[in-house]
């Protein structure tokens, strides 16, 4: 047998099937941090639908070795630690779990010099300039944020970046170890190659008050909310230089905190559940303040819309967000990601199609829509669950003040409701031309 003849048929009839099936194959020249983005938007699209069930074979696999008794001290320290989802997450517990009193004192300055603070330059030399006025003892913590206060009333820094470094220097170890674990898994190199994989973009077309907190109402969701989860999920898109001296939990659905694992990851993530108890703790000033809660309005039902070159998002018949608002006094901001709905291209699922109702069913009793995206592969552009490359931004527009209400009526809902509906069709009418092509035929519709 010739195996240089038969290797060439093999080449020559895969050659064949490939065109018959369409693929479009990637060059073999392109550059090694393209690879590396490409590898990056190949691990979170394989995090986000394979990474529960991955978490729960571990958990099994350790359960069911010589290992056994540390799986059983996990499940016990969950079960212990299964509310923390609706208790601000790991972010909250890592600024304030030590110190309430001080920290909301602490907050509030650091918001005045956030606000205040001049460009960035020669944080360096201004630090330590700073730092001869700090070498005092702190190793009593009681005097820790007294000391910050006295300092920051008698001298107003250059940049909130100085104040920063003063912040950290001056913070208890094991707190300014829990706070870095957390900013680590936020900050991992992964993130920034899945950045700039499509690449994604925050743009903010209004300032924040550090000393307050506030509701970003996120649309589309998009197929997985591959926007969002850059932006408001880790610190690849610098959010905390966008927006200083505030800090961004993303809200998903309570399941995921019930998976071994898996909820750990998401909560270093910043993640906290959508119920309302987990969203009127975050938004409660007297907890923190300074805090950012980006929540994506019409979740997984949403998803079944989401099409390439079409904006249907679910609002109408969504109000609960607008009543904790009120309920809070959080201010309504709405935030849009022009492009979301190019990264994928799912299959058609008309109305009353047999597709779009297996869905509907499956996402009644679960929680989750199954969809079936057509992105594209490592190696080829044609076939594969890897979200497509294409360029989305994330546009946080102008906050709309809520009155505070504990007890709001159904008029006053629906009044803000729609306030904000109008808010969120300028913003996108404002927006498209510069983020969206062919924006004269691409209008958002409400539902």
């Amino acid at each position: 047998m010739d195996f240089n003849e038969l290797w060439r048929q093999i080449k020559l009839n895969f050659w064949r099937l490939s065109d018959s099936l369409g693929v479009e194959w990637a060059p073999t020249d392109i550059p090694i941090s393209r690879r590396l983005q490409t590898l990056g938007a190949a691990g979170w699209i394989c995090l986000v639908l394979f990474g529960e069930a991955f978490a729960i074979l571990l958990f099994l696999k350790l359960l069911y070795s010589s290992y056994y008794w540390l799986a059983l001290i996990y499940a016990f320290w969950m079960m212990n630690d299964i509310d923390i989802c609706n208790k601000g997450g790991r972010r909250v517990v890592a600024r304030v779990g030590w110190a309430f009193e001080r920290e909301i004192k602490f907050q509030t300055i650091w918001s005045e010099i956030c606000m205040s603070r001049e460009k960035p330059g020669n944080e360096d030399s201004a630090v330590n300039k700073y730092d001869t006025k700090f070498n005092v003892d702190l190793s009593r913590e009681q005097n820790h944020y007294d000391t910050i206060v006295d300092w920051a009333e008698n001298a107003q820094p250059t940049s909130f970046y100085i104040f920063r470094h003063l912040c950290a220097s001056t913070t208890p170890t094991y707190l300014m170890m829990t706070i870095n674990v957390f900013e680590w898994v936020r900050s991992w190199s992964w993130w920034y190659y899945y950045r700039d994989y499509f690449p994604l973009n925050l743009v903010k077309k209004h300032d924040l008050d550090p000393s307050r907190n506030y509701l970003f109402a996120c649309f589309p969701h998009g197929v997985v909310s591959s926007s969002a989860f850059g932006a408001f999920a880790t610190n690849a898109l610098d959010f905390n230089r966008i927006f200083p001296g505030m800090t961004c939990n993303m809200i998903t659905l309570g399941g995921h905190f019930l998976v071994p694992f898996f909820r750990d990851l998401i909560l270093a993530l910043g993640a906290c559940s959508s119920s309302p108890e987990s969203l009127m703790y975050l938004l409660d000033t007297k907890k923190q303040r300074g805090k950012c809660v980006a929540l994506i309005v019409g979740g997984a039902a949403e998803s079944l819309d989401s099409h390439p070159g079409e904006y249907k998002v679910i609002l109408s018949r969504r109000k609960g967000f607008v009543r904790i608002a009120i309920k809070t006094g959080a201010p309504l901001v709405p935030v849009f990601s022009f492009g979301e709905t190019d990264v994928f291209r799912p299959l058609p699922n008309p109305e009353n199609s047999l597709l779009r109702r297996f869905q509907e069913t499956f996402r009644k009793i679960t929680g989750i829509a199954p969809m079936f995206p057509i992105g594209r592969g490592v190696f080829q552009y044609s076939y594969g669950v890897i979200p497509l490359r294409k360029p989305v931004t994330t546009v946080v527009g102008k906050p709309m003040e809520v009155a505070k209400n504990l007890d709001p009526t159904d008029e006053e809902v629906d009044a803000v409701h729609a306030e904000f509906t109008e808010r969120l069709t300028e913003l996108f009418n404002s927006e498209k031309a510069k983020y969206l092509r062919n924006h004269k035929g691409i209008n958002l519709v409400i539902t």
